[in-house]
């Protein structure tokens, strides 16, 4: 659709209609995570984490990639999706986590030591 607003409400959507690890959910999902749109990014990622479930390598390596948006919302959003998705001593969320411990944000920076 080529409205942002739709966009932002269809991943909201989804992410509390799907079961998680839907795979035609986290197909359609990904396949905004690039958005010019940074407000709907944000809930694309959120969505990614809501609709991948805990464990999910292929959202953990989208979320791990988020993490270097250049807006400061998604780039917390993403850290913060990463700490529903990754299990316990999951070096790639570890790494993109131990990354943003320099962000530039100090909201990011937060998120990065939850």
């Amino acid at each position: 659709h080529s409205s942002k607003d739709a966009r932002q409400a269809a991943c909201q959507a989804l992410s509390k209609i799907c079961v998680p690890g839907d795979s035609t959910a986290l197909s359609v999902v990904e396949s905004h995570l690039r958005h010019e749109d940074a407000g709907v990014r944000e809930n694309v990622y959120f969505a990614l984490a809501q609709v991948a479930g805990r464990g999910s390598a292929k959202a953990i390596n989208a979320l791990s990639k988020g993490v270097d948006d250049s807006d400061e919302c998604v780039r917390e959003t993403t850290l913060r999706a990463l700490i529903n998705v990754a299990t316990k001593g999951d070096t790639v969320a570890l790494a993109a986590g131990l990354a943003k411990l320099d962000d530039e944000s100090a909201v990011v920076r937060c998120a990065a030591l939850e």
